[in-house]
């Protein structure tokens, strides 16, 4: 993965690719699979499904590092 996790919203440790596993099986789709992203300290997750390991990564680093404006962006 290229880009850079943020680091935890709730504890400030650095953010790190958890699990990628076979999620369902979809008729007509293929297999999906579900990648985690979390906290390397805390419990803090996401999971994000896709239908190939590389997309269920991205897809899933991006709501991690997603975040709401802060006070001072506003």
């Amino acid at each position: 993965m290229s880009e850079e996790l943020k680091a935890c919203p709730f504890c400030g440790e650095p953010g790190q690719r958890k699990l990628i596993k076979p999620y369902r099986v979809i008729r007509g789709r293929g297999k999906s699979y579900l990648a985690t992203v979390g906290c390397s300290s805390c419990t803090a997750i996401v999971d994000q499904a896709a239908f190939d390991t590389e997309t269920a990564w991205k897809y899933a680093a991006d709501r991690w590092t997603r975040r709401a404006p802060s006070k001072e962006d506003i």
